[in-house]
């Protein structure tokens, strides 16, 4: 994550960093994206950017979280258009950012496709233990499921690299969007039936 540094800046120039670092990654895969050439852009000196970030995924990442930060708010409004219903709204949303691909154009493109391994082990965690604070849990209505509050963790980490992943490939094979939101239907749908309150005969 970004050092006091970066943080403490003023607001132009951190943004300035933020949209040289968005455009970067928009026009490039992960591993084809430059450092060098977002400083070159806005005329920063090397030294200076690693006093503000480790490395090149450490600028991701805070790129991704920042897209987190704003997906969780959408969540939670798509959660309260299907009254509190988790696994609707997961299908709901994935329609939303697949169908309705504007919310950062190829930014979002390449933050889920070009996701190695090694960025969702660290990404997806943080999303679950920082990012769904409770907030998410709080617009969740859990007595449609056989499921306890504390476990509700458990449950969206699993959920949530499941929507990751059929978000990914879909915006990655477009001309395969309707095989690949199928197949998440079923994902999802094999979850819900395990969770569903089952009425005792």
């Amino acid at each position: 994550m970004p050092s006091n540094k970066f943080l403490n800046l003023e607001d132009d120039k951190k943004q300035e960093i933020i949209e040289a670092a968005k455009l970067e990654f928009a026009t490039h895969k992960y591993e084809d994206a430059s450092i060098n050439k977002i400083i070159k852009n806005i005329h920063m000196p090397r030294g200076s950017f690693y006093l503000y970030f480790e490395n090149k995924q450490d600028l991701y990442l805070y790129l991704l979280k920042t897209y987190i930060r704003e997906f969780k708010a959408q969540f939670i409004e798509v959660l309260n258009q299907n009254k509190q219903d988790l696994f609707k709204s997961l299908i709901h949303f994935y329609d939303y950012i697949v169908d309705n691909n504007n919310c950062g154009g190829n930014l979002i493109n390449n933050i889920f496709i070009n996701m190695n391994s090694n960025q969702v082990d660290i990404a997806i965690p943080e999303l679950v233990d920082s990012e769904f604070d409770g907030s998410i849990v709080k617009n969740i209505d859990l007595t449609r499921y056989n499921i306890k509050e504390e476990e509700i963790e458990i449950l969206l980490s699993i959920v949530i690299p499941i929507f990751f992943h059929a978000v990914a490939i879909s915006l990655e094979h477009p001309l395969k969007k309707d095989d690949i939101r199928v197949h998440y239907l079923k994902q999802i749908n094999i979850i819900k039936r395990g969770l569903e309150r089952k009425e005792i005969c």
